[in-house]
């Protein structure tokens, strides 16, 4: 790598990170946060910037599963991640929320994720291209950007008694008391 393009890459992502720390705590462009809430479910952690997120990779990370084409199961599992993150330690917790900021605020989305339409309008396709490059990618912080994220939805999908049946999986076993 030149001198060049790593000072560019250093600034660029200081650059990222200062804009995505100042949004996440609602201080750029006087933007705030809300927690999400969809019919039932009252998200504790993710918020409706984050929601697209998840509910955008979901079919990307699980595709050729039941979760691609059916919209209750794809909430199931974003809301199985976000119940998951809410117990996670406040400093797990405070690294996702910087994450998401990065994703989710335009100008450090663009450059993270080459992406220049919202999560809520992005493609299974360009999904799939990102998550592609994070994997593949030769810098550390990506890479492990992509592992949480792809950990934590498998993790949310294989824990839901749907995704069961395709495993040959039969649930717990049932515990006899008595």
């Amino acid at each position: 790598m030149k001198r060049r393009t790593f000072i560019r890459a250093g600034l660029l992502g200081g650059a990222a990170l200062f804009c995505a720390g100042e949004f996440s705590r609602g201080t750029f462009w006087g933007s705030g946060t809300h927690l999400a809430v969809r019919g039932e479910h009252r998200y504790l952690f993710l918020t409706e910037a984050d929601h697209a997120v998840i509910k955008a990779l979901v079919p990307a990370i699980l595709a050729g599963t039941d979760v691609v084409n059916d919209a209750d199961l794809t909430e199931q599992v974003v809301f199985a991640v976000d119940q998951t993150i809410a117990k996670f330690q406040p400093s797990i917790q405070a690294e996702l929320r910087q994450l998401f900021t990065l994703m989710t605020l335009t100008p450090s989305r663009v450059l993270a994720c080459g992406l220049w339409r919202d999560w809520s309008t992005t493609d299974a396709a360009d999904c799939e291209a990102v998550m592609r490059r994070w994997r593949e990618s030769r810098t550390a912080l990506l890479r492990s950007a992509y592992d949480g994220l792809q950990q934590l939805i498998t993790a949310a999908w294989y824990g839901n008694p749907r995704s069961w049946p395709a495993l040959g999986y039969q649930g717990p076993p049932a515990f006899i008391t008595g």
